[in-house]
């Protein structure tokens, strides 16, 4: 049983250390392997890195064309000009957007014509809104001449009315003094 258990573990000491050697050359051949594969690969993952970024560049300025037509509330006609200015000058090139350069001219066509639509629609609603606030101001000036206009009327009736009353009471006033006079004289 011994020489058995030592034969045993002898080989199974044997089959280790083949097993190690085997596993360290491979190690070795591996790492090689690899550096290789890294180095030729090597201008296929620039060429890949770059062509991401392209893409990455592209998808950001077909996202931009695309938010650029869409308008909230208050947004004035000078920040639309802006943004026609911005997509105007866009260089759409066939080496930056390759095969999607038809759906960039295409997005870039439909977002101008919708900016410039918006332009004159905001610039009509500007200037329509300066006309009211003008015709606004208008009628309070004329509201404002007619009410001084209806006091200084109502003053000069006012007036005329006292002066009336005044010369009524001064008439009186004469007719009572003369009727006092022919009185004292009578008697």
């Amino acid at each position: 049983k011994t020489a058995i258990d030592k034969e045993r573990l002898r080989k199974t000491e044997e089959w280790r250390t083949m097993t190690a050697t085997v596993n360290a050359a491979g190690k070795v051949v591996k790492e090689r392997m690899q550096a290789l594969q890294d180095e030729v690969r090597a201008p296929l993952t620039a060429w890949e890195e770059s062509e991401e970024a392209r893409q990455n560049e592209v998808n950001e300025i077909l996202t931009d064309m695309r938010q650029a037509v869409i308008i909230q509330v208050g947004v004035g006609s000078d920040e639309l000009r802006e943004r026609l200015d911005r997509i105007r000058g866009r260089n759409l090139s066939d080496e930056t957007f390759g095969p999607r350069i038809h759906e960039a001219v295409d997005l870039r066509d439909e977002a101008v014509a919708a900016l410039q639509a918006a332009i004159e629609r905001i610039e009509q609603e500007e200037s329509d809104r300066a006309e009211l606030q003008r015709l606004r101001e208008e009628r309070e000036q004329r509201e404002k001449e007619d009410a001084d206009r209806a006091r200084q009327e109502q003053e000069a009736r006012d007036k005329e009315e006292a002066d009336r009353a005044a010369a009524a009471a001064e008439e009186q006033r004469q007719k009572d003094q003369a009727a006092q006079i022919e009185r004292e004289r009578e008697e």
